[in-house]
C-alpha cells in the first residue's frame, strides 16, 4: 500500500514558484524540497524532472479562461458581459505574466508560442471574435469588425498587467472600473 501524500501537488507548485521568486531561475530542487520538508527524490517521483516541475509550476493551462470566452452573449447588459470577459482575461494575464517571465528566465521559450494554431493567444482571439460576431448578429453591439474587437480586448487585457509588472502599479480589482 502506498504512503499517503502529506504535501499536495498544488503546495509543491506554490513552493516552487516562491523559491523561484526568492532564489531565481537557477534554484535547486534541494532548496525547493527543503522548503517543503521533502526529499529531492520525492519531488522527482512526482514530477520526473526539474524541467517538468518548473513547467507545472509556471505554465498555466488556459482551458478555464478559454471556456469562459467560448460562451454565448446572454441577456445581461452588454457592458456587464464585456466587463466579465475583460476581468477573466485580466485575471489570466495577471497570473501568467510573472510566471511566463520566470519560465523564460529558466532558458525556455514561450510555453505555447510554438504551438501554432493551438497557441493560447490565437485560440483566445478566435473565441473572442466568435463572441463579438454573435453579439453583433444579436444586435447587442454595432457594426464592428469582430477580429479587430477581439484584438483590442486582448491587447488591453495584456497591457494592464504588463504595465503593472514593469511599472509597479496596483493590480486590478474585481468590480473596479
Amino acid at each position: 500500500m502506498a504512503r499517503p501524500r502529506l504535501v499536495s501537488d498544488e503546495r509543491i507548485l506554490a513552493a516552487t514558484r516562491e523559491c523561484l521568486v526568492a532564489h531565481g531561475p537557477g534554484v535547486s530542487t534541494g532548496v525547493i524540497a527543503a522548503q517543503l520538508g521533502l526529499s529531492q527524490a520525492a519531488l522527482f517521483k512526482r514530477f520526473g524532472t526539474k524541467e517538468r516541475l518548473l513547467q507545472a509550476a509556471l505554465v498555466d493551462d488556459p482551458a478555464r479562461v478559454l471556456a469562459g470566452l467560448a460562451g454565448e452573449p446572454d441577456d445581461r447588459p452588454i457592458e456587464a458581459q464585456l466587463a466579465a470577459l475583460t476581468l477573466a482575461l485580466l485575471d489570466h494575464f495577471e497570473a501568467m505574466l510573472p510566471r511566463l517571465l520566470l519560465w523564460r528566465a529558466t532558458g525556455h521559450g514561450g510555453p505555447d508560442f510554438d504551438a501554432g494554431q493551438d497557441a493560447f493567444p490565437l485560440r483566445a482571439r478566435k473565441a473572442l471574435a466568435t463572441w463579438f460576431r454573435r453579439a453583433r448578429a444579436l444586435g447587442l453591439i454595432g457594426d464592428v469588425d469582430p477580429a479587430l474587437a477581439a484584438d483590442v480586448l486582448l491587447g488591453a487585457a495584456q497591457l494592464r498587467p504588463l504595465m503593472r509588472h514593469v511599472g509597479g502599479g496596483a493590480r486590478h480589482r474585481t468590480g473596479q472600473r
